[in-house]
């Protein structure tokens, strides 16, 4: 009887055993479907952005392709000719006026080294010819002395008048041969000031040349805008199927510009 007894109870231990076990099992078998059920449909909701994206992309590569032609930005047209002239023209489809605009560029600049050169070789010239008919060191010497060669024969002439007219108070050339000079003749110094005058005036050409370097930069800029606008005008009229026809007409009574609107069908 006990033996029994104690059979039953391993069964019933038993049973208990394996019906935990089978409820453990499908738990675990329901959380995996659902988490493959989770991955997938993760994976559906990726591919369809991705394929969404890519007819959005498609869409857009097929929009470009229908209208042929893309906007000109006049922003990026003014600052290309801005820091280049004639770049923002060629940016906006204009290449003749490119070509002007970056040929002025090349003309002002070479002006410039061209009359900056001059100026430095006719500044060298009026420095040797001083010390040859003047007796002048070059070393340590300032402009303004240098301009006072221009003036006055000699040293002791120009610290004569300048005590004379601006008191004696005034500073003066110290007398010793570092600071003296003496022209031959008035001639030599009229010879002098003519060629000192020439170095000033390629000076101030090639300030010129800079100048109308940095005022064709900005007439460039404007104008690159201005094209660049037009182009876009001229392209959206062309797609939407307008024709523009310019023609000049010579008569008696002069020149005459005619502007010919024309849709196609």
């Amino acid at each position: 009887m006990n033996y029994r007894n104690l059979k039953l109870a391993v069964l019933l231990v038993l049973g208990a055993g394996i019906t935990s076990f089978v409820k453990a099992e499908g738990f675990s078998q329901a959380g995996l479907l659902k988490q493959d059920e989770e991955i997938s449909l993760s994976g559906i909701i990726k591919e369809e952005n991705s394929q969404s994206l890519l007819f959005r992309n498609l869409l857009q590569e097929e929009d470009e392709f229908a209208t042929g032609w893309k906007k000109k930005s006049p922003t990026t047209a003014f600052l290309l000719s801005l820091a280049l002239p004639g770049t923002g023209q060629l940016y906006s489809g204009d290449k003749t006026k490119a070509k002007v605009f970056l040929g002025a560029e090349v003309v002002w600049w070479g002006s410039f080294w061209l009359f900056r050169t001059l100026g430095d070789w006719k500044e060298e010239d009026y420095k040797n010819f001083a010390a040859a008919h003047a007796g002048v060191n070059p070393d340590g010497k300032s402009e303004d002395f240098y301009s006072n060669l221009s003036f006055y024969d000699s040293r002791d002439e120009y610290n004569q008048f300048t005590r004379l007219f601006n008191g004696p108070s005034q500073p003066v050339y110290p007398e010793d041969d570092f600071w003296n000079w003496e022209w031959e003749n008035s001639g030599a110094r009229f010879q002098y000031r003519d060629l000192r005058n020439q170095s000033k005036t390629y000076y101030r050409r090639a300030l010129y040349s800079v100048g109308a370097a940095i005022l064709s930069r900005i007439v460039s800029g404007l104008d690159a805008a201005k094209t660049a606008k037009k182009y876009n005008q001229k392209k959206a009229l062309e797609q939407a199927g307008w024709e523009i026809q310019p023609k000049l007409n010579l008569a008696k009574s002069g020149i005459k510009w005619q502007l010919t609107f024309r849709k196609n069908f």
